[in-house]
Formats: C-alpha cells, structure tokens, sequence
C-alpha cells in the first residue's frame, strides 16, 4: 500500500469521529434549549398568573371604591338637599315675618 492510500484509511475514521462528535454535541444542545424552554414558559406562566391576580385585585379594589364614592356622593346630595329646604324653609320664615 502506498502512503496515500494509508494516510486516507487513518483520515476516514478520524473524519467519521468529527462528524459523530459534532452531531451529538447539535442534539445535547437541541435537548439542553428544549429544557432551558420549557423552564422558562413555566416562569412566564407563573409571572402571567401573578399578573392576572394583581390586576384582578386592582379591578376589586377599585370597583368597591367606585361603590363607596357613588354611595357617599349620595348621601351627601341628600344632606344638600335638607339644607336647601332648611334654607328655603328659613327664608320662607323671614319672608313671613317682615
């Protein structure tokens, strides 16, 4: 066998090495980029959950104010409008007096 011949024979294993080598280094990092996914959609899952009890309460907490603001503005037009008859009653009294 000639030198060629022998250098190409040590050449074809060590460039099947190199091609093995390559592609199982391609699918453990496939495998690790899956995991490092899924990983990181459960994180923004739990962070959109978060998200979503935070503006629920939001959404409660301002609806009861709005409950509270209309029932205290309420009241207070039903004291405005015992002080108008109050004033009305009043003037009627000073009217009568004159």
């Amino acid at each position: 066998m000639n030198s060629d011949m022998i250098s190409l024979l040590i050449q074809i294993p060590l460039l099947g090495v190199f091609v093995w080598y390559t592609l199982r280094l391609s699918a453990d990092y496939r495998a690790d980029a899956g995991r490092r996914d899924e990983q990181w959609q459960r994180f923004i899952e739990q962070q959109n959950e978060l998200w979503r009890n935070f503006i629920r309460e939001l959404v409660e907490r301002s609806s009861g104010a709005e409950d509270m603001t209309s029932q205290r503005l309420a009241e207070l037009a039903t004291v405005i409008r015992g002080l108008l008859d109050d004033f009305k009653s009043h003037d009627a009294k000073a009217k009568a007096g004159k």
